[in-house]
């Protein structure tokens, strides 16, 4: 079974590092697409222009002036660079998760360099995929073209817990692979709701929880019984004080796509204590 992640708002800038190395980034063939988009962020240089772009105030002036310069800036492994709720899940639930071989099968999906490894080497940037970068247009178009056909080649009839939201999947369907679409629900005196503001870190918690058995996982049986193990151990603790648990996991039946893949959805189902 294999991981994939979306990347977060949040990030740590590098104090110090190599600068950005494209030819050191998993899967070269995505150089050329990274390198046009590198460039048109470069251009740029309005701020009021940056900050439509890619959706940030005056308080992020350093995403901006990144953005600008980033063949020229320091780099740390997108491992610490991400720092968002589900990567702060990850850590919290699973402190090893970056040094393992686990961490092989972890795929993070990025507006600004396609896909990553946890051990790339990125700078500070800033780039959604679901915006629209003059004069490239959409970002999920551009890479469309390009990661279907680069990831077919390692993740065709792959079992895939997909974590990531819909710009990001917008950008790779995938209809070679099983995806196993993670949502989160939360019962309240009987009735459910779907989670929205939590759904990350529900999903940071799940993937930790099941990284460390990744390699063993290849066929869906393993996983509905490693899905089964881990629900005892699946809960996290709010603001409040309040701790949440998941109650039980349904997995729908598989949907056939026309690349002889498939698409499930695994709901977790949440409760407070």
């Amino acid at each position: 079974m294999d991981i994939w992640l979306p990347p977060s708002e949040g990030k740590n800038a590098p104090s110090d590092g190599p600068n950005l190395n494209l030819d050191s980034l998993s899967f070269p063939i995505l150089n050329s697409t990274r390198a046009e988009i590198i460039k048109a962020c470069a251009q740029i240089t309005e701020t009021h222009t940056a900050q439509r772009v890619f959706n940030i105030g005056a308080k992020h002036e350093a995403e901006l002036a990144a953005n600008r310069a980033l063949m020229s800036q320091p780099c740390a492994p997108a491992s610490t660079v991400f720092t968002g709720v589900l990567y702060e899940a990850l850590r919290e639930h699973n402190p090893t998760i970056w040094e393992g071989p686990e961490a092989r099968r972890i795929l993070i999906f990025s507006g600004m360099f396609g896909v990553l490894r946890a051990d790339d080497m990125i700078p500070l940037h800033r780039l959604a995929m679901g915006a629209t970068l003059p004069p490239l247009g959409k970002v999920s178009a551009l890479w469309r073209r390009v990661l279907n056909e680069e990831l077919k080649d390692h993740y065709a009839e792959h079992t895939i817990l997909d974590c990531r939201s819909s710009d990001y999947k917008n950008a790779c369907s995938a209809q070679w692979a099983h995806l196993w679409d993670v949502r989160v629900e939360r019962e309240k005196n009987g009735k459910r709701s779907v989670v929205s503001h939590n759904a990350k870190k529900w999903r940071g918690i799940l993937a930790a929880a099941l990284a460390p058995a990744s390699s063993t996982i290849t066929q869906e049986i393993e996983l509905k019984e490693a899905l089964h193990d881990i629900i005892p151990r699946i809960c996290t603790c709010d603001a409040r004080g309040v701790t949440s648990r998941v109650k039980a996991i349904e997995v729908s039946p598989p949907r056939s796509t026309r690349l002889r893949g498939s698409t499930r959805t695994l709901t977790l189902i949440t409760a407070e204590d």
